[in-house]
């Protein structure tokens, strides 16, 4: 498996163009900002997602809010299924304030705060929409079959690169468009108004 010269035409292919759209947005969002400290900061943001990911699976019960509200298996009642998404949405966003406290105590000025919330629009909203109540993706329902499940922990790119993908393919990653969209305007709007 892993990421090599045979996978990069289904990267290409599957990957490579929406990632690329959501970079774009990223650089419309930052036009005072290199587009090469834009791009650091996007490819930190994704490598960080997948890393603070692996992290929430190996949280120790009861501490371990991801495994325990967004791996269950079944809830008893609409209400705890509601209870248990909004554990999740709290936990995707603290993931991104987290980064946002890093990235200010270590006093790093050059990474955008627009970016940020750019990206961790994107990621809470792929993740809770489409992969939790659209089920868009095969890869992703496989990485819930189990809490034994190692791998497939997202963003799929660095699943392919660091050999934690569950099967040779690459997901489709089109979805992420209109996620990117929504998230590009909405942070348009949040920084256009606190300017």
């Amino acid at each position: 498996m892993g990421f090599d010269k045979s996978s990069l035409s289904n990267y290409y292919k599957y990957a490579f163009i929406p990632y690329f759209i959501i970079y774009i947005f990223a650089v419309l969002l930052t036009p005072s900002t290199s587009s090469i400290i834009t791009m650091f900061t996007y490819a930190l943001l994704i490598l960080y997602t997948y890393l603070f990911h692996i992290l929430l699976h190996l949280v120790p019960y009861p501490f371990d809010l991801h495994m325990r509200y967004h791996h269950a298996d079944k809830f008893q009642s609409p209400k705890e299924e509601l209870f248990a998404f909004v554990v999740e949405v709290l936990v995707d966003c603290g993931m991104f304030v987290i980064f946002y406290f890093i990235k200010e105590a270590l006093n790093l000025k050059i990474l955008d705060n627009r970016v940020i919330v750019f990206v961790g629009m994107m990621y809470v909203s792929v993740h809770m929409i489409n992969y939790s109540i659209f089920h868009v993706s095969l890869s992703h329902c496989l990485h819930h079959t189990s809490t034994e499940i190692v791998g497939n922990y997202w963003p799929d790119v660095c699943d392919h690169i660091f050999d934690t993908n569950l099967g040779d393919s690459f997901e489709n990653n089109d979805h992420f468009i209109i996620n990117g969209l929504c998230a590009f305007l909405l942070t348009k709007a949040l920084f256009k108004t606190s300017s």
